[in-house]
């Protein structure tokens, strides 16, 4: 499954800082999080902050299927993109220390890269590079289980020629923040697991933190699912292969404390650097990104890289952060955060019953069952019927289902996929992040 990008997250829903009766607030919660839990709507660990102390954390699902193992408090998640934060204030202290600049161009460590002498840290950092997305080539799929080494990774970069010139436009790559993790280590010669450690775990009192492991559920880590008629197993990147763009692990209550640490303090960065990094340019700040909430805003970062998904975010004026981070979503994802969000700020919110589902008649479903292929894609597809629902797989991966859209058109959220079929060509369109593919049934 490819290393899923940024995607935009929008809630729609009133805040109030009117907070009374915590109780009753803690109950609705547990309530709407059962539901999920008993419906197998979601799996994974939510924490609420509010004044910088722990309000709320609740861990639904399993944190291992297979051992029947349940998430609690101390369960470790991939926290995806949310690991860009962590790798951007990293090369902020190196701003501040003198050591990097924003202005400093990437041939200073890479001069035989692709556009190195136009590149700047600052265009790193707010995805104004122009460098391609390695994690949206269609080979990716062949490598990104094993471990992967600096040679191979630039090697991946610099096959591409420059998307735009550097600063003229934004466009999210992850090949932006595994550069700048390779720049954090050779500045510092230490890896960036030691950097992580010393730069913001200690100062912020962290524990359950981490990055360079494999997943091990005697560890206390998650593995990640898909949804099919009941929870399977997802492959598992290599953190080698997204390192700083997305290969930190942590627990929901510790990536709170981290923001707390963050956001409230001066432990990791001064205010002025902070105050600098929230700065929005074509949609993006350093590291982090702000979503609305109405008439307020708050600051952070979604992830997600295999079954995971993850979402980070800090109100200023509500002084409040929530952190979800899941091993598995059979919903999608901003619908749970809606629900959470506004039974906290107390506002109108129903229970959803999910007693009642939307299929379609088996004829149609029967009709896109099929195996597809592309010839510029290096896996087939198969596309078949789990019961009464549709589902996908492509060769050597994990399956999952299809959730209906519209038309001929279905999704699977967690990968951000959008797959809608011409039964009378015998084609299917699919789209996932940078790929627009029309796949021919065999």
């Amino acid at each position: 499954m490819k290393f899923i990008p940024l995607f935009c997250l929008t809630l729609i829903c009133c805040l109030s800082t009117s907070l009374t009766g915590q109780s009753t607030i803690t109950d609705k919660l547990d309530t709407f999080l059962d539901v999920l839990d008993e419906n197998q709507k979601a799996m994974g660990s939510i924490s609420l902050y509010r004044g910088g102390q722990p309000f709320y954390q609740k861990s639904i699902g399993f944190a291992d299927v297979e051992t029947g193992t349940k998430a609690n408090e101390q369960t470790l998640y991939r926290i995806g993109s949310v690991s860009k934060i962590y790798t951007a204030v990293m090369i902020m202290q190196e701003v501040e220390q003198g050591r990097l600049s924003l202005s400093t161009t990437l041939d200073k460590f890479f001069p035989d890269l692709v556009g190195a002498s136009k590149i700047s840290i600052e265009h790193l950092l707010k995805h104004q590079s122009g460098l391609y997305n390695i994690t949206d080539s269609t080979d990716y799929v062949l490598y990104y289980t094993e471990a992967q080494d600096r040679k191979a990774q630039l090697a991946r970069i610099n096959a591409h020629q420059l998307q735009f010139e550097p600063g003229a436009e934004m466009a999210y790559s992850n090949s932006n923040y595994i550069l700048l993790t390779y720049i954090l280590e050779d500045i510092n010669q230490q890896s960036f697991s030691e950097l992580l450690n010393n730069r913001i775990c200690a100062p912020c009192q962290i524990t359950q933190t981490g990055i360079g492991r494999g997943i091990d559920v005697s560890q206390g880590d998650a593995r990640s699912y898909a949804y099919m008629q009941d929870w399977s197993v997802f492959p598992e990147t290599h953190p080698s292969v997204s390192v700083g763009a997305g290969a930190v692990y942590s627990t929901a209550s510790a990536v709170n404390q981290f923001l707390s640490c963050l956001y409230r303090t001066e432990e990791l960065l001064n205010a002025a650097t902070i105050e600098k990094m929230q700065d929005m340019d074509k949609g993006y700040g350093l590291g982090m990104f702000t979503i609305p909430f109405y008439d307020q805003e708050a600051i952070g970062h979604t992830g997600g890289i295999d079954g995971f998904q993850s979402n980070a975010f800090y109100f200023p004026e509500a002084d409040m952060s929530i952190v979800y981070l899941s091993n598995g979503i059979n919903m999608p994802l901003n619908d749970i955060l809606i629900g959470v969000l506004s039974i906290f700020f107390e506002r109108p919110y129903e229970i959803p019953n999910f007693d009642q589902a939307n299929t379609l008649d088996s004829d149609i479903l029967a009709s896109y069952v099929g195996n597809y292929s592309n010839p510029n894609f290096p896996l087939d597809i198969n596309i078949f019927l789990d019961g009464d629902q549709l589902a996908a797989q492509a060769t050597g991966q994990g399956a999952f289902n299809l959730e209906y859209k519209s038309a001929h058109t279905f999704v699977f959220t967690p990968a951000q996929i959008e797959i809608t079929f011409n039964p009378e060509k015998n084609e299917m369109y699919f789209k996932q992040a940078g790929l627009d593919l029309i796949f021919t049934k065999k």
